[in-house]
Parts: C-alpha cells; structure tokens; sequence
C-alpha cells in the first residue's frame, strides 16, 4: 500500500530551520523554507497551487546579512524527528514545480552518522517548468535502508543573485511504496573506506538486507577468499600487518523458496578500500626557514621538503572547519576556543593530517576577519599555528577573501583592494593592504613555523595584462619590505594567476601569461627585492582543468601518462623555475568526479612522482587540496574514523607515505623534451 511519509503538516518531520523562515548552517544561510497556500502569490507573481492538501512548501535562495538572497544554489535538507528505517519498501515519490527549468536539481538520501548521498541529478532543464513532475527514488540504489535522517533537494546553477530573488522549487505530499515479493537482496560493507596504522585490526561489517534468510556470506580480501560465513550478518577482523591498500568484498547468497518458485539471489557488495599506513613518522621540530638558492633550509642547514594539505575555514567564519578523528565534521558552530573539546577538535585535525605524512598545511584568510579583533580570529589563527608546531607542522597563511563568507561582497577577490573587491570599507587601497601585512609581521614575526603567502590565485581573470602584472609586483614589493621592517624573516610566497597551462597539440595558442615567464620578467617578479632573499615562487596545478596538460586521446582529453604530463612541465618552465627558487604547487589534487576518474588518479600520481624525480634532479614542493569532505577535490571521507581518504586523497596519501620511506633524491626518468616547430605542433623526442 502506497502511504504518506511527508505532508505540510507533518510533526515528525521539519525542513531545518522552517520556523525561521531560513535554513542555517553556521552563519550563512543555505535555504528558506515557507509554507505557501492556495491562492498565495508566488516571487514571481505566479499564484500557489499545490497539487493536494491545499498548502505546499516553497524553498528558495536563504538571505545574506544585507537582506539579499544567497546567490547561485541552495540546499534544503527535509529531517525526521527519528530516523525513518524503509526496509521493505521500494520508492519514494517526490512531487516538485520548478517555476524556472534553469537550475540543475539533486535529490539526495540523509543517513546517521551525517552523509549525504545523491541519488538522482536531474541537468538544467530536464525537469519541465510550470508543471508539478512526480519524482521517483528508487530505494533499490541504496546502500542501506535503516537510519534514514531525511532527504535533500538541491538547486545548483540558479543564476546568480539577481535570478535568486524569483528561483523556488515547490513541493508537496511525499509517498513511499512497498515492495512485492521477495525484497532485492542488498550486500554492504561498513566501512567502506578506511585507514589504520600497521599492526592495529580493523573490524569489517556486512549486514544484508532484503532476500529471504538464512544468508551466506563469503570475504574476499584482494580477490581471495578468507572468509564463510551462514546467518543474518558476518564480521571480518582485518588484521593490519603490511603496509599497503586493501580491496575487501563480499559476495552474498539467499535461500531459495521452491514453494514460489523463488530460486534465490546473489549479489556481490561494493568494495571496501582500506589503507594501512606506516605509523606517523617522529616529530622533527619546526625550525626557522630561509631560502638558499633554489631550496628551503633550517637555521642549521637541513633541507626541507614542503609536502601537505590545504586545511580551509578561516576565509568562511573565525573558528575554521575541522573534522573529528571520528569522521564527523565542523563548520566552526558554537566553537567558544577556552573548552577542552574545541581543543581536542583542532588536535585531532592536525593529528590527522600528521598521520598522512604531511609536515605543513596551507590556510586561506579574510583580511576582514584577521583585521576585526572583535571576531578573535588572529588569536585564533596563533592557537592553530602553535598547535601544528607542536606536531612539526609548517602553517601557510594565505590571502583569500576581504569580505568573509555570508557578507555582502564575499567572493575569491582577484586582486585585494578596489577596483577588484567591493570592500573597500575593509582595504581601501593598496596601502592598506600593505599595513595588513605589515600587522601580520608584527604579529607571527616569532612563529618560525609560519610563511606567508600574499595573495591566492592572483590576477587569475588578467594574467596577460602586463600593466596589471607590474602593478601587482610593485605591490608585493611594498608588502615584504613592510614585512621586513617588523623585523620578520618569515618565507614569503608569491604566484601569478590559476597556474600554467599547455596545449599538446598546438602549445604555440598558450600565452606567455599561463607559462611562468613572469617569473624572469624583470618587470614582474624581477621587481621583487626581499633583503633576505626569502622568496619562494607559487602555482596550481589541477589536471581537470587542464593544467597538466591538453592532448587529444582518441578525440580528447587531458594529459595523464607520465611522459606527458613532464613535458608539460618543463614547456610551462616550472623545472626551470625550480632551478632558480623554491616552487610550491599550493593547490593540486585529484577531482573524484572527474568523468575519467581512472585516468585522473593515475594523472595526479604520476605528478607527484615527478616533483621529486625528474630529470632535472630539482624537488617541487605542494600542497594538496583540500584536507576536507566535501566538493570534487575532498581528500576525507566523510563519517569514518581516522580520516580515510578518498579515491583522491588516497593518491596524495600513497604519495607522502612514498615520501616518508625514501630519500627524496632524483630518479631521472628517459627526458622527455618538447620541441616547437613552425607549424605550432609539440613533438616529443626522446634521448
């Protein structure tokens, strides 16, 4: 029998925050809810019907502080008051009126612990508009049908602010429909990804649903069976004596009913992933830093390889985002920075990224937030710094946003100071941003384990205007002597634009401003004149935007053999670079939702390999992004303990456990090299 499962009515269920008119999470707002009648005018000036009852809910862009609404998306989570638990029913059906078929719309599952899976994703303009459109969840494509916290409906792409001011999606009475017969057999394995340290056990679950009992229920560990078990359930205690990662599955089997004529059903489980990692290398203490040349050395002369994670959150709110070594992650919510438990919190994020091999972490600002001492956000940033230099961890302190997230003007400011940023209450001018760093020197002058970089992605939508370009070098120019005259001898880190760029197929279309050429420009980087010499030059670097490289594989693609993606390098002359300074690739890292994943991580590994054996036996440091769960580049899984990576965060993991157990020396590889000839085609030639 179909039954109601939602209704405007309904008390044990709430659209978060619907008796506040908007959805909240943190202090931003990501949706409004409103129960609408019969007859009410729509944002549009359209007139409400619901499709039964006589009221639905209308969901919309939430409002910023201004009073104006959010911008380009919303999500809007449906929560039940007690986890619904929907074994032994098939689908839910969702009925929803989109008054603009512009916005792609998502439909995603809760469950406890918090994850949020996408089960349906509709592109714009596949839902027709005007309408009411029944959509239908088919329960069958999840992984589990106990602990349901609720649902979500996502808009992505509305438009922009103006266009969110008349956006909303209507939706009314929710369904559910039983199944018939015997339920699908489902196999799962929690957890599905893990990482453990050497010679510690991980205890492995699977717990059938549907089919008809008794089960039986074979382990498979790297394609061997280790494992038969009969009943409702079986365990796996994983025993985690070698290094290395691990496939673990199951394969489940029913009892059959000769009396319907019911033979039975096999299914396999998806594969688990576990990583076992080498236990976390010692503490080596921070020491004061200082360029030499092309490396970056101790005050005794040690040579320092920067290896690790963007740990974001400080350019969105003063407490910052973090992750528990229990999986569950923070927005910086009812963080007061005196109790024991925020301690414990920002420990164990650092732990984590500790326990991955990382000796750094790169941290995007506010300038609004580090400049209004009522917020407690420097104070705040000084606790996370002394915090990883108890663990040897360097903190990069970079330069992201004026406004911060959820104030009007808020946005990745291309150029810190007007006309580029709205703020112009927070940085006025160009001196103004100097006096910021000038403060930050005075601030973190006796952090031997701070660097500062100016600015992140700088002149990304100009970076072939020259006038521009040196402009913003005699900017920095000011800043690192205002640095200096604090008596601060911290590195500081300098970039131009996304990151460099080449075409396989014609590299004569790339421009000079997407190769490194500024950096020998004696008008950019050339007017740079640090007393200390303490400069280390910065870029991006992510394969999915082409970064490493455009070549066409069978009609298109993006680079990702090793051969490639080296030749890209050294034509964008980032080994050339690398042999006059210091080069950090502060952001790189796998998308997890690359459409040609398996070449995307073997892509972004083979990257990594060649920062530290290239031919031209110089070592590129970088930063990993983003030490999080959410987005194309989250590197930790969500709801897991000990921070398992994801599919992309395990090559970045995998690479700093390479790093851990060798001397980083250069292994040259058979030299790659791009030769331009006149018809604008790169040929490679090998020697």
């Amino acid at each position: 029998m179909v039954e109601t499962i939602y209704t405007c009515d309904a008390t044990t269920t709430v659209w978060q925050g619907v008796t506040k008119s908007w959805l909240q999470n943190d202090e931003y707002p990501k949706a409004e809810a409103i129960v609408v009648n019969d007859g009410d005018i729509l944002p549009d000036g359209d007139i409400a019907q619901s499709l039964t009852g006589g009221k639905c809910i209308r969901l919309m862009c939430g409002h910023n502080p201004d009073g104006t609404r959010g911008g380009y998306s919303f999500y809007a989570p449906l929560y039940s008051s007690t986890p619904w638990n929907l074994i032994g029913n098939e689908k839910v059906t969702i009925p929803v009126y989109l008054n603009k078929a512009t916005a792609a719309i998502a439909f995603s599952v809760i469950t406890t612990p918090w994850a949020v899976t996408e089960l349906l994703v509709y592109p714009a303009g596949n839902i027709p508009s005007k309408t009411w459109v029944n959509i239908t969840l088919d329960l069958r494509e999840m992984a589990s049908l106990t602990n349901i916290a609720g649902f979500q409906i996502k808009a992505d792409g509305i438009g922009g602010p103006a266009s969110a001011e008349t956006y909303y999606v209507l939706t009314d009475e929710w369904t559910i429909e039983p199944a018939t017969g015997v339920p699908t057999l489902r196999a799962t394995i929690d957890p599905l990804r893990a990482s453990a340290q050497i010679n510690t056990a991980l205890l492995l679950t699977c717990a059938p649903t549907g089919g008809n009992l008794p089960f039986n229920i074979e382990w498979f560990v790297n394609g061997e069976s280790v494992k038969i078990d009969s009943g409702i359930q079986s365990t796996l205690n994983f025993n985690c004596d070698a290094i290395g990662t691990y496939e673990i599955h199951t394969i489940v089997s029913d009892t059959p009913i000769p009396a319907q004529e019911y033979t039975g059903q096999i299914v396999e489980s998806e594969h688990a992933i576990v990583m076992v990692n080498p236990a976390p290398p010692p503490i080596i203490p921070c020491r004061p830093l200082h360029v030499s040349g092309n490396k970056i050395l101790t005050d005794q002369n040690i040579d320092i390889h920067l290896h690790g994670v963007n740990v974001h959150g400080f350019e969105d709110n003063a407490n910052g985002h973090w992750i528990d070594v229990n999986g569950n992650y923070y927005y910086g919510q009812n963080m007061t920075w005196q109790s024991i438990l925020d301690a414990q919190l920002i420990e164990q994020h650092l732990d984590g990224v500790r326990s991955w091999g990382a000796n750094h972490i790169r941290m995007h600002q506010s300038l609004g937030l580090l400049l209004d001492r009522t917020t407690g956000t420097i104070e705040h940033m000084k606790t996370v710094c002394n915090k990883a230099k108890e663990r040897g961890l360097y903190v990069i302190i970079d330069g992201y946003s004026v406004a911060w997230f959820g104030q009007s003007g808020y946005q990745q400011d291309e150029f810190p100071y007007p006309p580029y940023t709205t703020r112009s209450d927070i940085i006025p001018d160009e001196q103004a941003f100097i006096d910021f760093w000038r403060m930050m020197g005075r601030e973190f002058k006796d952090f031997n384990n701070v660097i500062f970089e100016l600015w992140n992605e700088v002149g990304h939508h100009n970076s072939d205007d020259v006038a521009i370009r040196e402009h913003w070098f005699d900017v920095c120019n000011s800043c690192i002597q205002a640095i200096r005259n604090e008596g601060c001898s911290n590195l500081v880190v300098l970039g131009w634009a996304w990151g460099t760029y080449a075409n396989l197929t014609a590299p004569a279309t790339v421009s000079s401003g997407r190769k490194f050429d500024w950096v020998f420009d004696p008008l950019a980087l050339g007017k740079v004149n640090d007393p200390l010499g303490n400069i280390v030059v910065t870029q991006h670097l992510y394969r999915s935007d082409g970064h490493l490289g455009i070549k066409l594989y069978d009609g298109g693609g993006h680079a990702y053999t090793k051969e490639d993606i080296d030749a890209v390098l050294r034509y964008t002359r980032n080994y050339e670079v690398a042999e006059q300074y210091p080069l950090l690739i502060g952001e790189t890292g796998a998308s997890i939702t690359a459409s040609d994943l398996e070449n995307e991580l073997i892509g972004v590994a083979n990257e990594l390999w060649l920062f530290t054996h290239n031919v031209e036996a110089v070592k590129i440091h970088y930063t990993g992004f983003w030490f999080w769960w959410e987005g194309p580049f989250a590197e930790v899984a969500v709801g897991i303990p000990n921070y398992a990576p994801t599919s992309g965060g395990a090559v970045l993991l995998t690479d700093m456990i390479r790093l851990q157990s060798e001397e980083i020396l250069p292994t040259p590889i058979s030299p790659i090299i791009p030769v331009l000839v006149a018809v604008g085609i790169l040929v490679l030639v090998a020697t």
